[in-house]
Formats: C-alpha cells, structure tokens, sequence
C-alpha cells in the first residue's frame, strides 16, 4: 500500500459510488416497472370486472324481457281455457288468440295448449310459414299451413304422437297451480328451445290446462345480442346443468374457469385471457338460469392492457441502458482511479497535494469545531536541501523528499493528513487532544522525521527539518488557510534565528488573550 493509497481518504469510493447509483437506479426502474405492471394488470381486470359486470346486467334485463312475457302469456292462454273462455270447440278463436302472441313476441317460436281430455293445438314458427298442430280428443293428430291473416295455405304431414308426453309437461302438470316451469330442450337436431310452461286448474273438476311457449334459441341469441359488443364480450345463458340455454354459435368460445364469490352476488375468474363473470338471472317468474359474460381486456381498454408488455420493453431498455453504462465504469474503473488519485495526489511522495490538503484539512477542522478537541497545523522545510541537489543530483533529492514523506506518514496518527506543498515543503494537519502540549508533539514529530531522513539516506547528513505550527485554538480560527498562512509565518521567521528546531505562531485567540486556558 502507497503512502497515497493510506492518506486518500475514500479517493476510490468514487467509482463504487457511481456503481451503486446506478444499481440503485436499476433497482428502482425495474421496481417501478414491476409496479406499473402489476398495477396495470390489476386495473385491467377491474376494469373489465366492471364491464363484465354492465354487460351482464344489460343481458340480464334482455333476458327479463323475454321470460316475463313468456311467462305471462302462458298463464294467460291457460287461464282462458281453464276458465272456459276459450274453447278448443273453437278452432279459430284459440287461434287467433294464440297468434296475436306469437305476433306481439317475435323470439316467440311456438305455442300450444293442452287440454285434460289430451286435446293440443298450437302454433310453430317454421322455415314453411305458421304451422298449426292439432291432436283431437280421440287422438287424431293433424297439421296445416296458414298464413299471417290464419287462412289455410296448404297441407303438410301430421305430427307423430310422442310415445309419452315431455318432462317438460309433466313437470308442469305436478306443479298445477304454482306457477311456471321452465325447461331447456335440446331437439334431435342439436338445436334447443327454452320452454316454459304453466298448468292453471279447470274450473269445475280442477284438472290441469296446461299452456306452453317455446323460446328458439337462434331468437333469444338474437334478442340478447341486440346493442352487444361481442367483440369485445361474449354473454350466455346457461341451465342449472350448466348446459348452454342461449350465446355465440362457436360453443369453443365458452371458457369455464374456476369462480370466487364477489361480494354482489356474482362470481368471478379468469381464464385464456380473459375476465368471467356469472350471475343468476335472478327474474320472478322466469328460469333458474344464469347469466355467463366473457369479457376481453384487450378488447375493452387495450391501453392498459398493453401497458405491462411496454413496461416490460421499458424495462428491457433501462436495462440494458444501465447495463452498458455499468460495464463502461467497469472497464474504466482503473483508468478513472487512477485519475482521481492523480488529481489528489503529489506524484513524487505519494501524500496529499495542496488542493487535496485545502479540501480534507477543512473538513477536519469543520469536524474539531463541534466536538472537544483542537487541531495542530504543521509546516515543515528541509534544511539544507538546495546543497543535496547541486552536490548530488537530483535524484537523490527526490529520495530525500521520499523518505520525508514516508516519515511524516509514519510517525501521524491515521486520522491525521500530510500533504506536500511542493519543493521540500511540507505540511501536516494533526488531531489534538484537548490539554495536549502541542509544542512537545510537534517537536517530537520533527525530530523522528529528521533522523529517519538521516537513517533512510546516510549521505544526507546534513540535512535538517524544521517546523512551524499553530493550532485552532491559540489562532481562534477554524479554516485551513489562516493556519496554514500562521505556522509557515511562524516557521520563516524562526528559521531567520536558527534552523532545525520547531515553532509557534504566537497565540491570537482573544479568548487566550483574556486568560483562559487550552483546556477550559
């Protein structure tokens, strides 16, 4: 280790300061980033929570408004006939009754009335025009075409009686007089129908009239979709088995996550990408169904959505911006060092140069005025040197100037700063004890670097050291260069006298003045 290297005083923490900046940098921007993620993940999801949310509401209502008067058209028809209002006597008036239903309800795609004699008559929307299905009360079954005024537009084969009436009726027929029931049906040809039906007792023996009004599915998806975003969010119905009632045609667009309990009553996941949120239909009156709404966040606010794959790109460059800024200092780190300690640093000795004893001898001073104790400011000039040079050269000057500062270093404490001037002049900048005798330290000081000058360079014998000093306290100052200024006075005016000895700048604190003490 160099005499500068023990003397630099955090020189290198120049470098190690710039590395852990930019760590420190690094670390905040990938935090920072890492948070803006997260954040905007979690925004996007809320976001789209509260759209899935809207959306089914919205869907919820469409729903509403297609199950009540399915519904309530059912209690009616049945009601009529039950109460003897309508007759299926009378073909025509049950239906023109049963088509202004089917005209008022476009989604509407069939309805019919049972009898308790397992008389039928109803109406189906087909690709044909109106059809209408009758099965008399011995049994016979038979079907016609008519057209929106119910006239008779052609004939088309009979109904084959089922083997057994639906669950769907007689689910109704055991719940008479409770109300509707709802059914989903899926038919053989893979389409499906949402049925409701409602059985009313029969005044007179109470037998149940049963009326029914089938959804299609193409109608409701129709209805429900109506002022939908379905490319940015897709709605379902679905049945208590989860099977789906009504929503997009492509049945892989329909993501079954797992789901959490939110606190409104719906549940809510995540999956493919996407935000789920379900919900019962919750419609007096109408199927215990649910609604199922698929929301994109890509779709419904894309600028947060992106955020965290450009936080990422962010990231990557701040990175890499730091990375490479860091491996420069890296590969700098020697060169720069050695810049500092150069820039600090007299080349001969090693020790601190006068910039360097200017900046850290007032940092010292600053840190002796807020605590108990004094510092001593020393300069110091080798007597005789001019003759070293001229009698042997200047490269034994150089090793006097060495061997002067490797002593001064030696023998200072290592809290303490020596520093070259420049020529064979000197200076030290020593901690002091409170009630320490300063002229003894000082003396003791120049006297061990004058024998070890004579010791480390025998054929420089005739060279001396002298030495001037002051202190803080008998100057009553606090900044380097009033005491530089006071023990290079003290020391040329006492060389003028006699050389290899130490002196004091006379004391010019006025507190000393008025007779207190160093110690008080």
């Amino acid at each position: 280790m160099t005499m500068g290297e023990r003397r630099g005083g955090g020189r290198p923490a120049a470098v190690t300061i710039a590395a852990v900046l930019i760590v420190g940098v690094l670390v905040l921007q990938l935090a920072g980033a890492l948070y803006m993620a997260w954040r905007a993940s979690t925004d996007t999801r809320n976001a789209s929570v509260d759209v899935a949310q809207v959306v089914a509401d919205a869907y919820a209502q469409r729903a509403g408004t297609l199950a009540r008067p399915a519904a309530q058209s059912a209690t009616d028809i049945a009601s009529s006939v039950a109460g003897g209002t309508l007759t299926l006597d009378d073909t025509d008036e049950v239906l023109a009754a049963l088509h202004g239903y089917v005209a008022a309800h476009p989604p509407f795609q069939t309805i019919a009335v049972f009898t308790p004699d397992h008389e039928v008559l109803g109406i189906l929307k087909t690709s044909d025009g109106l059809r209408v299905e009758a099965i008399d009360a011995d049994g016979t079954p038979s079907a016609w075409l008519v057209d929106d005024a119910l006239e008779r537009t052609g004939s088309v084969p009979a109904p084959e009686r089922p083997a057994g009436p639906p669950v769907w009726l007689e689910d109704a027929r055991a719940a008479v007089g409770e109300g509707p029931t709802w059914h989903h049906v899926v038919r053989e040809d893979g389409s499906s129908q949402a049925v409701v039906s409602v059985a009313v007792p029969r005044e007179g023996d109470g037998a149940p009239v049963v009326a029914v009004v089938a959804l299609d599915s193409a109608a409701l998806n129709a209805q429900l979709d109506d002022g939908t975003d379905t490319a940015a969010a897709s709605a379902f119905l679905l049945d208590p088995d989860r099977a789906i009632v009504a929503g997009p045609a492509d049945p892989s667009m329909f993501h079954d996550p797992p789901l959490e309990a939110a606190t409104d009553g719906s549940s809510v996941g995540f999956a493919d990408g996407e935000v789920v949120v379900e919900r019962p239909l919750d419609i007096e009156g109408g199927p215990s169904w649910a609604v199922h709404v698929q929301v994109s966040p890509a779709a419904i606010v894309p600028g947060i959505a992106a955020l965290p794959r450009q936080m990422l790109m962010y990231t990557g460059i701040v990175v890499v911006v730091a990375g490479s800024v860091g491996l420069g200092l890296w590969l700098l780190r020697r060169p720069l060092l050695q810049t500092v300690v150069r820039a600090s640093t007299d080349q001969l000795t090693g020790l601190a140069n006068r910039h360097e004893l200017n900046r850290r001898g007032q940092t010292m001073l600053d840190a002796a005025s807020k605590r108990p104790s004094d510092i001593a400011v020393v300069t110091i000039d080798l007597d005789h040197f001019k003759s070293v040079n001229d009698e042997m050269g200047h490269d034994a000057g150089d090793t006097v100037l060495r061997a002067c500062g490797h002593a001064l270093t030696l023998h200072s404490g290592e809290r303490d700063l020596v520093a070259r001037l420049g020529g064979d002049e000197f200076a030290v900048v020593r901690w002091l004890e409170l009630g320490a005798d300063p002229d003894a330290i000082v003396e003791t000081l120049r006297a061990q670097v004058e024998r070890d000058i004579r010791a480390l360079v025998p054929d420089a014998s005739r060279v001396g050291v002298s030495a001037g000093f002051t202190t803080a306290a008998l100057a009553g100052s606090y900044r380097i260069g009033e005491l530089l200024t006071a023990a290079d006075e003290a020391l040329m005016g006492g060389r003028r006298d006699g050389k290899g000895t130490t002196y004091s700048a006379p004391a010019t604190n006025p507190l000393l003045a008025e007779g207190a003490t160093l110690d008080a």
